[in-house]
């Protein structure tokens, strides 16, 4: 230990020329880093269902579409449909769009003596009240339009927007250019016309995160700067104390950044967190650093002295905090979720570059400096911190009981609260509630047929889809799911069979249904093709042996979405026969992630406890690492009992809480534990120990618990639900923490007599 303490000091400036070195090579790559938020960064490409659904994609050649409505009391008024047209033209006119399709243009198939017809419903050239009223009759019942480009009330009109999806030459920047121009259409549509617009789809609501993201990136992070400027500035009352501390955290961001742009590992909705986790957690070390030396400069003949003195005390619990931290990040790294691990195994990476580079950085500042050296009196905000731990001090000693029973009722209450817990990931619950995005999705939901999506595939035997059997029998599944109220809207082939069908006999209802023959059958879907119809290819291959039912839905909890999946696939199983079947589409793949949520989540916890565990095990003994776990489980239940007593979901972001709070609060244990062993191999007193042991780490633990707490607690301003909900629970589990160290685990090192030695 002596060697190394000596190495940094004899060798600091060597040191220093070689974080030097290193931020500089990470700052080149600085530039490189993307920030993404598209499904791969929160599922595998490797992943099972992530493969089918890009086999999907590819399959039936989806393009991306982004849904634009607005709500009218007449839409088939002349007025409702010049604004339709006037919106339609619009549209069309913004970059990277290739389609857009509305009442104005969408086909309606109508029989004429030799076959059929497929027109736009609407003539806008030659507009009158006959044709509207014509077009209005025409499309009730017709689900090619209700609940597609118009509601089930015929009050909200609206407009599919099409742009090259993965598969057909759509590029991440084009979306994202396509959505700016679209927030500013609808920004102009309220000022200059006073209409309000609903945008949704899946490259809304990915480009509405990413502006969260962007957001909050460059909000939370300076405030959270600020404010543990702020603290340093109030406890130690100098400069130098509250701006070097600064540096090494800041520099551990840098090389992070650096390392994500060397590897080309994006940023995420989930990792937007690491820059203020980074901060807090990073400034630990050199807080300890400096409270320590504080106490030790006017003593000692020389700062080179006082600080080996300090970093000998300082260093061996303060690896052991940071490499604990490290694993509770580093324990994330086997969630199933890309996102997760990723931010797991930098914010590891984060924390212990933080750590590194204090030893060196607050060292050589503070001999530099020479600080503290004529510091004489205790300052005031000092005087008063050592009379608060002397009042806990003296609680601990004469209320032991009361103390313990006061934790267990908190404990036991809390628990009780975790079962109500729900499971909730949906891409949508990233934003809070009162977001436009959310609003949006609300509208298109209540109004349309949503935006969240199942796609049932099936296949046979080429021509199987042309079979009217097989027709029937797909007809059967739409019209079951069709029952349950959560389903907004099923389309496949059959449907568009059966349109064609009515339309052939006189537009009359009892015709809607699937024909008898295989004859029938391929005549109807030839004269579709041969007039023009190109919806066909969006139900079926080429070869009529694979086939597509869309399922759209309202959103979900997840367990509503299992139900509905145990539902769909019991419904497929009774209907299909012997045709092959497989579940996917973009809701099938936020299934996937949250019901992995949890079980990995749990391997998460287990591996972090593990190894925290045996490390103190090496560090206390057996009977130690046994006593240092217990005041750190109580965080865990408060947090999780808050999650079920406020209805905070576990998701993506409040998920990872558990593992990453046990590294973060046994941080505190960790020096009240090692601060009341150092002091027994002075005193013959257990219960002097740790007084002496409270009052010589106490103040540093409150200040880093506090940076901690006001670190965590700046992300609940965060636009991102998600985000906000992680920093609540963080900053509620490190308070219950800091209150566990300071009562819980003074009570049980002098019950237990631990390191007591006659």
């Amino acid at each position: 230990m002596k060697s190394i303490i000596n190495f940094i000091l004899k060798r600091r400036k060597i040191l220093l020329l070689i974080i030097l070195f290193l931020t500089v090579g990470f700052s080149l790559k600085l530039g490189k880093v993307e920030m993404r938020e598209d499904e791969e960064t929160f599922i595998s490409p490797s992943d099972s269902v992530m493969i089918k659904y890009r086999e999907f994609q590819k399959k039936f050649e989806t393009d991306e579409g982004v849904i634009v409505a607005f709500e009218s009391p007449n839409i088939f008024s002349d007025s409702e449909i010049n604004y339709l047209s006037s919106l339609h033209r619009k549209l069309e006119q913004l970059p990277g769009v290739t389609e857009v399709t509305s009442l104005i243009n969408a086909d309606k198939i109508t029989g004429v003596a030799d076959g059929i017809e497929i027109n736009s419903l609407i003539d806008t050239v030659k507009l009158n009240q006959e044709l509207l009223l014509n077009a209005k009759t025409a499309i009730v019942g017709d689900p090619m339009f209700e609940g597609v480009y118009i509601s089930q009330d015929h009050k909200v009109a609206s407009l599919i927007v099409t742009v090259p999806g993965m598969f057909n030459g759509g590029t991440d920047s084009l979306n994202k250019a396509l959505y700016s121009n679209l927030e500013t259409l609808v920004k102009e549509e309220k000022t200059i016309n006073n209409r309000e617009l609903h945008i949704g789809g899946d490259l809304v609501t990915d480009a509405s995160i990413e502006q969260l993201m962007d957001r909050d990136l460059s909000v939370l992070f300076p405030i959270s700067l600020l404010f543990s400027a702020i603290v340093l500035l109030i406890f130690y009352r100098k400069a130098i104390t509250t701006i070097v501390p600064l540096f090494p955290v800041l520099l551990a961001i840098v090389w992070v950044l650096g390392l994500k742009g060397w590897t080309g590992i994006p940023m995420t909705p989930i990792s937007v967190t690491l820059f203020p986790l980074i901060m807090v957690i990073g400034l630990a070390n050199s807080i300890h650093i400096i409270s320590h030396y504080r106490k030790i400069r006017p003593l000692a003949e020389n700062s080179i002295d006082a600080m080996k003195e300090t970093l000998f005390r300082v260093i061996k619990p303060s690896f052991m905090a940071a490499f604990t931290t490290a694993i509770g990040f580093g324990s994330l790294v086997v969630s199933s979720v890309t996102g997760i691990s990723q931010m797991g195994i930098f914010a590891a990476f984060g924390v212990m570059a933080a750590y590194f580079l204090s030893l060196v950085i607050i060292p050589s500042a503070l001999v530099a400096s020479n600080i503290f050296s004529k510091e004489k009196q205790v300052e005031k905000h000092s005087r008063t911190m050592d009379w608060v731990l002397q009042k806990i001090n003296g609680l601990n000693h004469n209320h032991q009981w009361k103390i313990a029973l006061a934790f267990l009722v908190v404990f036991v209450a809390m628990a009780l609260y975790i079962p109500r817990i729900k499971v909730e990931g949906s891409m949508a619950s990233f934003a809070k509630e009162k977001t436009k995005l959310r609003s949006d999705i609300r509208f298109l939901d209540e109004k349309l047929s949503g935006i969240n999506s199942y796609e049932l595939i099936l296949s046979g035997e080429e021509n199987v889809f042309k079979d009217p059997e097989t027709l029937k029998k797909i007809d059967g599944i739409e019209n079951e799911l069709g029952q349950n109220p959560d389903v907004l809207k099923v389309f496949g082939v059959s449907n568009l069979v059966k349109i064609i069908n009515k339309s052939l006999n006189e537009d009359k209802q009892e015709f809607f249904k699937v024909p008898d023959t295989e004859q029938e059958v391929a005549q109807y879907l030839f004269l579709y093709e041969i007039s023009g119809g190109d919806e066909l290819s969006s139900f079926v291959d080429e070869t009529y042996s694979n086939a597509r039912i869309t399922i759209r839905t309202k959103h979900m909890s997840n367990e509503k979405q299992k139900a509905f999946l145990e539902d769909l696939k019991e419904i497929t199983a009774s209907q299909v026969g012997e045709l092959k079947s497989e579940i996917s589409g973009f809701g099938m793949l936020m299934n996937h992630i949250n019901n992995n949520l949890i079980e990995t989540q749990i391997e998460s916890i287990i591996m972090a406890l593990g190894i925290i565990l045996a490390l103190m095990f090496v560090m206390f003994g057996w009977k130690g690492g046994l006593l240092s776990i217990l005041p750190n489980i109580f965080p865990i239940v408060f947090f999780l009992g808050l999650m079920g007593i406020v209805g905070i979901d576990l998701n993506m972001a409040t998920s990872i809480i558990a593992s990453v709070t046990i590294g973060i609060v046994v941080d505190d244990t960790i020096h009240i534990f090692y601060g009341q062993r150092e002091e027994m191999k002075l005193l013959n007193s257990p219960s002097q120990a740790i007084t002496n042991a409270l009052t010589k780490i106490g103040a540093a633990m409150c200040v880093t618990s506090l940076l901690l707490v006001l670190g965590f607690g700046i992300l609940s301003i965060s636009a991102s639900k998600f985000i906000a909900d992680f920093g609540l629970l963080s900053a509620s589990a490190i308070a219950t923490a800091l209150l566990a160290d300071l009562f819980i685990s003074p009570i049980l090192l002098e019950k237990t007599k631990l390191f007591f030695r006659k």
